[in-house]
């Protein structure tokens, strides 16, 4: 016995209904009957041979056909494709999600070519994700919550291994000389960066950085000299990114950058996340005499889809004191200038 669950929604039923209806052989040959019952009534009352109450009667009974046919074909339909069309409904609001995880906001007219579908399913799929709370509408698309990017920031990312990370930083300082110009990334190893450069004032800073949160920090200290990139704002961490960040970042020249990394593979390299973080980070690179990696351990083996540069490529690789003596092995075989630091 096989038992097939069907997902059922008022817009799916009416979009097959009309489906079936109006476009296979079977609806046109239904509806054809049905208008041809309707007619034959029409003809009859004309000529008398019947009164307009019985007009009626043929009138119901043609659209009562039509409508059984229908909806038998729409139960037919179900029932062919099982949970097939829940699976893809599911698959493309998830696709919405990380859009909306990437970028923090999303267009319907976008949505709609990137997942092949008409424009009224996304608003239907946005309507219904809206209403479960996992987006805001918006006009022409949707947002993402305030309190689920808070909610991200503070327990997925900044608060993960946070002493590993301050040690981290702390040993990124040590490279920072006095009056130099420095840029920092959105990571949020970079964010403890700009906590230990606040909480330091022996060295005046020059500091350049696409990170609201770092901004922040930052701003109205006395020994900082504060640059903020502009451009579209989004990602988890509040920062600006795309390609008016890219083009900002290119008028700046500095001694040294920090960046951090969702990933450090000996093979593959520095992985990104996603493309608009992996721009940046390469617009860096090419804006900085020297570019320095802060990453915990936890980033070593794995990676993403999107490579920012070749290992070799960074002046150093800053991490902290719980990196596998098998990674320390292997950086050093091939000549990665790791630096791990103290707790």
């Amino acid at each position: 016995m096989e038992t097939i669950r069907v997902q059922m929604t008022r817009e799916l039923l009416f979009d097959f209904l009309l489906y079936h209806t109006y476009s296979k052989a079977s609806g046109v040959l239904v509806n054809m009957l049905g208008l041809g019952v309707a007619a034959v009534g029409g003809v009859m009352q004309a000529m008398g041979q019947i009164k307009t109450g019985q007009l009626a009667l043929y009138l119901l009974a043609a659209a009562a056909y039509r409508t059984e046919q229908g909806a038998a074909d729409t139960v037919v339909h179900y029932l062919r494709k099982g949970n097939k069309g829940a699976a893809v409904m599911e698959e493309r609001r998830q696709a919405i999600l990380r859009e909306l995880e990437e970028k923090g906001k999303v267009r319907v007219a976008d949505l709609s070519k990137e997942l092949g579908v008409s424009e009224v399913t996304i608003r239907n799929d946005i309507k219904s994700m809206s209403a479960e709370g996992l987006l805001k509408r918006t006009h022409g698309g949707a947002v993402s919550l305030e309190q689920n990017m808070a909610r991200k920031y503070r327990a997925e990312t900044v608060y993960r291994h946070v002493e590993w990370k301050k040690a981290i930083a702390a040993c990124a300082y040590e490279y920072i000389a006095d009056r130099d110009t420095i840029i920092i990334d959105d990571a949020s190893s970079s964010f403890y960066l700009a906590l230990h450069i606040k909480s330091h004032p022996e060295k005046r800073v020059a500091v350049v950085t696409n990170s609201l949160l770092v901004g922040n920090e930052l701003a109205g200290i006395d020994h900082v000299e504060l640059y903020m990139i502009g451009g579209y704002v989004g990602g988890h961490l509040a920062a600006s990114m795309g390609e008016s960040a890219v083009e900002n970042m290119e008028h700046f020249h500095v001694d040294k950058g920090f960046i951090g990394v969702h990933g450090i593979n000996f093979e593959a390299g520095l992985t990104s996340i996603a493309t608009p973080q992996m721009q940046v980070k390469k617009a860096i690179l090419k804006a900085a005499k020297e570019v320095y990696v802060l990453a915990d351990s936890s980033k070593f083996g794995g990676g993403y889809l999107s490579v920012i540069c070749p290992i070799n490529a960074v002046y150093k690789i800053i991490t902290d004191s719980h990196v596998s003596k098998e990674n320390i092995a292997i950086a050093k075989e091939m000549k990665v200038p790791l630096v791990i630091a103290k707790e």
